[in-house]
């Protein structure tokens, strides 16, 4: 009777929670629902279709979360992703996109987003949860697996949308698209704090395995075995760098004898190389939204005459100008203030004003090579090419990188419109950059905020002077104070 009597408590007990459980899910959904319109919908829309009121500034497009196309997970190829999936990219963002980190949300709330995306497919109800595959131990990195996965990012042909250095340069490159005709970029392996999903060895197998879902990258779960996922994960991480590793200040060495003519002379090892962001112009109309260029590397040498300025970034087509197809010419320009002034106050940004005017070395693949340009603005009247031009350029582009090497006199006789490169002070330069096959042209650029180029000043003799003085001031008063002593004895 006991036994009978308890089994109906449990039972009664276990009902009353049922509309508890529903009712927190109820609350959870809810709370998920408001978070999406405050946070997601500007971008993803209402109905989760990737057609919010911000989209179509946006490249690439935001995810529409009505199709079941996504991108990062962990769930064999043609799966949904499961809630783990969800999070981590609610979580970590993907870089490179509009999409960002929502880290700052805390766990539950990023966890009742989650609950609410997932109303966006019928699929997520219709079908059971997906399972994660399975990764197993890692093969450990080695000379002879770096060897093998370079042989099969050959044999699997990843260079044709990649690039042979992995600069997402391949011959299919221009051609790629979503699965939604959107043209969509091959990813820069070579910039591994891009990647979505991860950069470590463990993600990027998963992507080989997992494929990216909308996107012309396939899965290779089907076409090579565990070993060779590894072998070529750790070959795809051995092509670039982890961190950008962004400085704020260019500091040029000092050389005795000639300045480099060519930008692999061994001289500019010297140099070291610093990394910039660079975003897209969003100021002033038109805007570019979505640019290819976001990093410049840059290292700078003088000697008593010149200053040589190595500036080196990844660009994925030597763009042929082509006005009907709107490709335009690649371009870079280096920005000073025309002349420098006391104070911290610097031009503004978008190519100074009438107040303050910016001086650039500017180069263009038009042909017309590297102009110095003062400019009091935006607009062709108020840019304008110098009379005289002094500077010097060499380009070199080869597999998805361009290198330029501009040199230029340190003093000029226009010092009212010619930065002036002085030894020990702070030079103000920013920097702008053109991709002629994403449309760029005139004020659609990415560009830097404003950072510093210091001339490392020339060693004093002081340091070398003074000890041998000091000691032979100290030896001339000793003498002097026995000669004393002498003297009185």
């Amino acid at each position: 009777m006991n036994k009978v009597l308890f089994s109906m408590l449990g039972t009664t007990f276990l009902l009353l929670l049922l509309p508890l459980n529903t009712l927190a899910q109820d609350q959870d959904l809810q709370a998920g629902k408001i978070l999406y319109e405050r946070k997601c919908q500007q971008c993803h829309g209402a109905q989760g279709k990737g057609d919010g009121p911000a989209a179509s500034f946006q490249s690439p497009k935001p995810r529409d979360l009505t199709t079941n196309l996504y991108t990062i997970r962990t769930t064999p190829s043609g799966q949904l992703p499961n809630d783990d999936d969800l999070f981590k990219v609610i979580t970590e963002g993907m870089p490179g996109t509009a999409m960002p980190a929502w880290s700052m949300l805390s766990e539950k709330e990023r966890r009742q987003l989650v609950r609410y995306i997932k109303t966006f497919s019928p699929r997520f109800t219709e079908e059971p949860a997906p399972e994660s595959i399975s990764v197993g131990e890692e093969l450990p990195p080695s000379e002879e697996v770096l060897e093998k996965g370079k042989q099969l990012y050959q044999d699997l042909e990843c260079f044709k949308c990649h690039g042979q250095a992995g600069r997402g340069d391949g011959p299919s490159a221009p051609e790629l698209e979503d699965d939604l005709g959107n043209p969509i970029r091959a990813v820069n392996l070579s910039k591994a704090w891009l990647f979505r999903g991860g950069s470590s060895a463990r993600d990027i197998y998963m992507r080989f395995n997992t494929g990216m879902s909308g996107t012309p990258m396939p899965s290779y779960a089907d076409s090579i075995e565990p070993e060779h996922s590894w072998q070529l994960a750790h070959y795809v991480k051995s092509l670039g760098r982890d961190q950008p590793n962004y400085g704020t200040i260019i500091v040029a060495k000092r050389v005795k004898g000639s300045l480099p003519e060519d930008v692999n002379d061994p001289l500019w090892n010297k140099a070291k190389g610093v990394n910039f962001p660079l975003i897209g112009q969003v100021i002033a109309n038109p805007r570019l939204f979505g640019p290819t260029i976001e990093t410049i590397t840059v290292k700078a040498l003088y000697n008593e005459r010149d200053i040589a300025i190595l500036a080196t970034w990844d660009d994925p087509s030597k763009s042929v100008p082509d006005p009907a197809k709107k490709i335009f010419s690649d371009a870079i320009a280096l920005q000073f203030p025309a002349k420098l002034t006391e104070g911290r106050e610097r031009p503004y940004l978008l190519l100074g004003d009438r107040g303050q005017p910016v001086y650039l070395l500017k180069w263009s693949s038009d042909g017309s090579g590297i102009q110095e340009v003062n400019a009091i603005g935006l607009g062709k009247e108020k840019v304008q090419p110098k009379e005289s031009q002094t500077a010097k350029a060499k380009v070199l582009y080869h597999q998805g990188r361009y290198r330029m090497l501009v040199t230029r006199a340190l003093v000029t006789e226009d010092k009212d419109n010619d930065i002036q490169f002085q030894p020990g002070k702070f030079i103000p330069i920013a920097f702008m950059a053109w991709d002629g096959s994403n449309g760029e042209r005139g004020s659609q650029m990415s560009l830097s905020s404003w950072y510093y180029l210091l001339l490392e000043e020339a060693p004093s003799r002081r340091p070398f002077l003074f000890p041998p003085l000091a000691m032979l001031i100290a030896i001339g008063l000793e003498l002097f104070i026995l000669k004393r002593v002498r003297g009185k004895g």
